[in-house]
């Protein structure tokens, strides 16, 4: 009865840690594009999935390959999936990640250079649950000079993978956006009018005819006092010859009386 018990004992621990070990593996669903599929350590990536899960709530981007330490971290943590909006193509994943390889790799080496070969996979899980769901997967290679090449799928186009017409419309919506954003913080710029030159050199008479009447007043002004001034002098030489006459008249008077 001992030696029952022991066997019934060892079946039951089995199928408990059964499960544990089948439910490790995640149903592989497609290819994981990374994007740019060539450039440095230091080059922003995007991850674009082939499709979509169907099981989990969040997702972990997780890194793996060799002089990777064991207890490292995901290249992102756990998110919501909800959290990355509307979809930019219907149907697919698009994470931007925010560290680049290179601050991943370093924090997560236990050697100081690396080379070879790394997997990276989009994984769906449960919140508050480690267990991998449902996977989208892409490799890449590192060379010793620090330049990366996504292998295989993870180096297709992003427009050959969600469809030309969802490419090009994002692609569209991206460009009207730049130009909302462009147009909202520039400076508006006003053509200058024919009146702005006129303004930096005096003021500006609104009506040309009373420009030209003001000047026709000042003429005549001129001409009034150029006038006045010719009078004056004329009337200043009669008089000095009416007095230089009447005195010649007197002296020959005298000049005749005297004779007398």
């Amino acid at each position: 009865m001992k030696r029952l018990g022991a066997v019934l004992l060892a079946c039951a621990a089995g199928a408990l840690l059964a499960p544990g070990t089948a439910s490790a593996e995640a149903d592989r669903l497609g290819a994981l594009v990374i994007s740019p599929a060539t450039g440095d350590l230091d080059t922003p990536i995007d991850l674009v999935t082939a499709g979509e899960c169907s099981r989990g709530t969040t997702f972990v981007v997780t890194v793996d390959g060799k002089g990777l330490a064991s207890e490292r971290g995901n290249l992102v943590g756990a998110t919501k999936i909800d959290s990355l909006g509307l979809p930019r193509y219907p149907g697919h994943y698009v994470v931007p990640v925010a560290s680049t390889l290179r601050e991943y790799l370093l924090r997560s080496l236990d050697r100081a250079r690396l080379s070879g070969e790394y997997e990276i996979a989009f994984i769906c899980r449960n919140t508050l649950d480690t267990q991998p769901l449902q996977e989208f997967v892409g490799s890449l290679r590192v060379d010793e000079d620090g330049g990366f090449t996504a292998l295989g799928p993870a180096g297709g186009e992003v427009r050959d993978l969600v469809g030309a017409e969802a490419f090009d419309r994002a692609e569209e919506a991206d460009r009207l956006s730049r130009e909302a954003e462009m147009a909202a913080v520039e400076p508006e710029i006003s053509e200058p009018t024919s009146s702005e030159p006129a303004a930096a050199s005096g003021p500006i008479n609104a009506d040309p005819g009373q420009a030209s009447s003001g000047g026709i007043e000042w003429r005549a002004i001129l001409l009034v006092v150029g006038a006045i001034l010719m009078l004056g002098a004329a009337y200043s030489w009669w008089r000095g010859r009416s007095r230089g006459g009447g005195a010649d008249a007197n002296a020959d008077d005298e000049s005749v009386g005297a004779a007398r």
